[in-house]
């Protein structure tokens, strides 16, 4: 109908959802909201299901367990299905920095020029639906430093290609909403005197309801992951997992580092927690005890 978000009223998200929600908007015109609300959320279970076929296929080589329990821990995870059902944007994130590593990555490796940049472009996109993707863009820029040229430019320019393409018009027609709403609105949630326990914070990253059970399957992972990591040959650990390593510790961090907090957010940290353990129990799966010559 001609009404920008930003200008003409207030969005305190970057604008990616604004855009992949418009052809919904275009529907309702033709069935009404409510049928297309319907539509929406039955493109639900196609998004979940998107989530755990792409983390699948980033860690099928390293064997089936690796793809078994990955997948498994992505679609099992309680705050991943807190987000789905309340239509929270996280899935939706990842589902874009998913597709984004399929490209980025060629199995353990990084991949040539113009998938780096199509990759780089996917996690743009994700960072106009929540601006948490920047952390994981900043491990993938950091992975590529070592080459500039080869690895660096084109996964740079893909995600500024992506960000910016989609942002830019509505930066255009109002920069102070538009910095408001993706700058300003997102310190807001920085530390402030009244804030959600880490204690809480906890319970929820791990598996929510706080109870003995929720404890021990937070052990396991850790368990799961130390032990992957130590298993024999010890050598420098792939791009791939050293990507799952820094991008988990990354944003478990960010969990703490807003004021408020809620079930659903550590849904952005399932596909980064599922791909670290799935690369781990595939490490342990392949481990074999030394023969002993006599």
């Amino acid at each position: 109908h001609g009404s920008v978000a930003y200008r003409d009223f207030a969005f305190v998200q970057p604008p990616g959802l604004v855009i992949l929600l418009s052809p919904f908007g275009l529907l309702s015109e033709v069935v009404g909201t409510r049928r297309a609300l319907d539509a929406l959320i039955l493109c639900t279970p196609l998004l979940a299901a998107c989530n755990v076929v792409l983390v699948g296929r980033l860690v099928r080589h390293r064997g089936w367990r690796a793809a078994l329990v990955a997948c498994g821990l992505m679609a099992l995870y309680p705050a991943m299905f807190f987000a789905l059902l309340d239509g929270m944007v996280e899935p939706l994130m990842d589902l874009f920095c998913l597709v984004g590593f399929c490209l980025v990555f060629d199995g353990d490796t990084l991949a040539g020029r113009r998938r780096l940049a199509l990759g780089g472009a996917a996690i743009g996109v994700a960072g106009t639906i929540m601006v948490s993707a920047v952390v994981p863009a900043l491990i993938v820029v950091a992975l590529c430093a070592r080459h500039p040229r080869r690895r660096l430019m084109p996964v740079v320019g893909g995600l500024v290609a992506g960000f910016g393409i989609l942002s830019l018009p509505f930066a255009i027609l109002s920069p102070g909403g538009f910095f408001d709403g993706v700058v300003i609105s997102q310190v807001a949630r920085v530390p402030k005197a009244m804030r959600i326990p880490a204690d809480l914070r906890l319970m929820d990253l791990a598996f929510g309801g706080g109870d003995t059970w929720a404890l021990i399957a937070a052990a396991v992972i850790v368990v799961v992951v130390v032990a992957g990591l130590l298993v024999p040959p010890r050598r420098r650990l792939p791009a791939l997992e050293g990507f799952a390593a820094g991008a988990t510790l990354a944003m478990l961090a960010v969990q703490f580092v807003t004021s408020q907090y809620f079930p659903h957010y550590p849904a952005m940290v399932a596909p980064f927690l599922a791909i670290l353990v799935g690369t781990s129990a595939g490490r342990l799966g392949s481990w074999r005890l030394p023969r002993v010559v006599p």
